[in-house]
C-alpha cells in the first residue's frame, strides 16, 4: 500500500475518491440482494432535508477519515498503521470499563494482554531494525583512511585532505 501511494500518479484526493467508488461495487449488490435498497426507497422518513444533511455530513467525515488513513499509511507503512489500529482498542475498552461500568470478561483481559504484548514486540523489532540500519550506514561511512590523509566526513561522503608535514 505504501508503494502504491507513493508511485501511483493520482493525487491523494483521487485515491480516496476511487477507493470510495470501488466500495460501491461491493456494497450495492449486497444492499440489493438483502432488500435494503427497497426499504430505503419505501421509508418516507429517510427522504427529508434533515436526513440528507446528516448523510452528507457523515459522508464528508468518512471521506476525510479515508483521506487521513491513506496519508498515515503512506507516512508510516501498512504494518505500523495496522498495529496502531489494533492497539487503540485497549484504551477504548478500559475507558468503557471505567466510565460506563462495562463488563470485561477474562477472555477479553487475556486478548487485550496478547494485543499489548504484540504491540511491545512489534515496537522492539522496529527499534532493533532501526539500530541495524544505523549501524550499516555508520560502517559504510567508516572506511579505512590512509595514515597520511585526514578524513573529513561531509554529508555522508568521505573527502580526504593531505596533512602538511612540518618537517
Amino acid at each position: 500500500m505504501k508503494f502504491a501511494t507513493n508511485t501511483v500518479k493520482l493525487s491523494k484526493f483521487g485515491m480516496v475518491y476511487y477507493n470510495n467508488v470501488l466500495c460501491i461495487a461491493f456494497l450495492l449488490p449486497g444492499a440489493l440482494v438483502r432488500g435494503e435498497w427497497q426499504a430505503f426507497m419505501d421509508t418516507d422518513e429517510l427522504h427529508t432535508n434533515g436526513y440528507l444533511l446528516w448523510n452528507v455530513f457523515a459522508g464528508a467525515l468518512g471521506f476525510l477519515l479515508n483521506f487521513s488513513s491513506l496519508h498515515c499509511v503512506a507516512v508510516t507503512g501498512p504494518t505500523t498503521y495496522a498495529i496502531v489500529g489494533s492497539l487503540n482498542k485497549i484504551p477504548v475498552s478500559l475507558f468503557g470499563y471505567l466510565l460506563f461500568k462495562a463488563t470485561i470478561s477474562s477472555d477479553t483481559w487475556f486478548f487485550m494482554s496478547v494485543s499489548l504484548a504484540g504491540g511491545f514486540l512489534y515496537s522492539y523489532a522496529k527499534i532493533i531494525s532501526s539500530n541495524k540500519k544505523e549501524a550499516i550506514v555508520q560502517v559504510s561511512n567508516d572506511q579505512s583512511i590512509d595514515s597520511k590523509d585526514e578524513g573529513v566526513v561531509s554529508k555522508g561522503k568521505i573527502e580526504t585532505r593531505k596533512m602538511v608535514s612540518l618537517l
